[in-house]
């Protein structure tokens, strides 16, 4: 969930979370909370879709809408992931390569995986863990 600071009338630059709000309130008919949850879509069946849309209840995401979970892993895991990491001294970018890859992205996340160490560095300390 990602909170609404103001009335959604007074923004004037348009975050994906207010555009989701827009297009569930709009398109959907719903009634959200200031609180609302977000998903990357690909199809909302009867509706137009846009990519997004927000809701407060499972029961309000219309059956037969398709979750685009590629998006969802790669906004939801993999850009929180790359803070943490910049942070750390770590490099990102190896575990971006091979999630692009091996196909994480197109929602085999929670297939059984190889796990490989890289440790490119040559010292007595432990590589990083890359999933594939």
């Amino acid at each position: 969930p990602k909170g609404m600071t103001k009335d959604i009338s007074e923004y004037k630059t348009k975050p994906v979370n207010i555009k989701a709000v827009l297009y569930s309130m709009n398109e959907l008919g719903m009634e959200l909370s200031s609180k609302p949850k977000m998903l990357y879509v690909t199809v909302v069946p009867g509706h137009k879709a846009t990519g997004i849309m927000a809701f407060d209840e499972e029961w309000q995401v219309p059956e037969g809408t398709k979750v685009n979970v590629g998006m969802m892993m790669e906004k939801g895991v993999r850009d929180k992931l790359d803070g943490i990491f910049v942070s750390l001294g770590w490099d990102m970018g190896m575990v971006k390569e091979k999630w692009r890859q091996k196909g994480m992205l197109q929602g085999d996340m929670f297939s059984t995986k190889q796990v490989d160490v890289v440790d490119d560095d040559n010292d007595d300390e432990e590589g990083m863990v890359i999933i594939e």
